[in-house]
């Protein structure tokens, strides 16, 4: 059997959340769905930062619950599912591994998936010293010495949690040159147990568990002592379902126009899914607004 919907958002982060309240508050009859649950990757999050909008020290857990509430009180309905395909027609049909459901309007808002390295050996150390969430395996590694694999906000933030309970952080960032301006970055390199290195991953090593990370900084390698690494490289989002329903940039996340649309009528995009996001709870919340906004706009009579 087939459920019929106004609107379905696909993913719900704090893009999803929030583009389904709206939605659904607007008078239209919403199913938010994620193979996980409400949340996404900010229900690992710790204080959030860059949300000026939220009490000081709301976590992530936190956020995601006021999101919950206010996108179920609005009317919005939610489930758990895998989006398995999406197929155009007079109406979107979604389907799950299980289910399938049909909406005029649809919103895709997967956010990004775990870091990547692309090294051998990879899937190897997942759960034996590879992690991508400091909140879940962050207190596995007590003073232990970790290294994070990334630049960007996510990463930045995630190696400050690390380092209130590490014995070292380490932070590899790649090519990317950190902003100095950023306070995140200030405070980062101020602490006396963290040290941030431009580099590469050639490899991971250890045989039970991992031991230590081969590290290329400008020819020179050298094996890196650590027992935790934390991937937030080469992130990218979860939208095979939509195949070419969509244009996506170099980094396979969807491009829109100023108002969220994906290019095929009544498609659109919303938070880190979306070409040109930069990470922020904040700017998620945005798009979800401008998103829901635009479905709403649409539909309307």
């Amino acid at each position: 059997m087939t459920t019929s919907f106004d609107a379905i958002v696909i993913g719900a982060g704090v893009a999803g959340l929030t583009a389904a309240a709206i939605v659904a508050r607007g008078g239209l009859r919403c199913l938010c769905i994620d193979r996980m649950g409400p949340g996404g990757l900010l229900i690992n999050l710790g204080a959030l930062v860059d949300c000026p909008d939220l009490p000081a020290g709301t976590s992530g857990p936190d956020h995601v619950a006021s999101l919950t509430d206010d996108a179920m009180g609005a009317g919005a309905e939610l489930a758990i599912g895998e989006v398995q395909s999406l197929r155009p027609g007079d109406v979107w049909t979604v389907q799950t591994e299980s289910e399938s459901f049909t909406a005029r309007a649809v919103i895709v808002a997967t956010g990004l998936g775990n870091g990547r390295l692309g090294i051998d050996d990879e899937a190897r150390f997942e759960g034996q010293g590879l992690s991508h969430c400091a909140a879940c395996d962050g207190p596995l590694y007590a003073g232990a010495d970790v290294m994070v694999a990334g630049a960007d906000r996510w990463a930045l933030q995630e190696a400050i949690e690390l380092a209130e309970t590490a014995g070292r952080t380490t932070v590899v960032t790649g090519t990317a040159t950190l902003d100095t301006a950023d306070p995140r970055i200030r405070h980062l390199t101020s602490l006396p147990n963290v040290a941030v290195l431009p580099g590469r991953i050639l490899g991971l090593q250890g045989e039970d568990g991992l031991q230590s990370v081969v590290l290329d900084q400008g020819g020179r390698q050298a094996a890196v002592p650590v027992r935790g690494l934390f991937v937030y490289t080469d992130r990218r989002p979860a939208t095979d379902f939509a195949g070419d329903l969509v244009t996506r940039d170099e980094g396979l996340r969807i491009r829109v126009d100023e108002n969220q649309r994906a290019g095929a009528s009544l498609l659109y995009a919303a938070g880190d899914v979306r070409a040109g996001a930069v990470q922020s709870v904040a700017e998620a919340a945005a798009d979800g607004r401008r998103a829901g906004q635009a479905v709403l706009g649409a539909l309307a009579g």
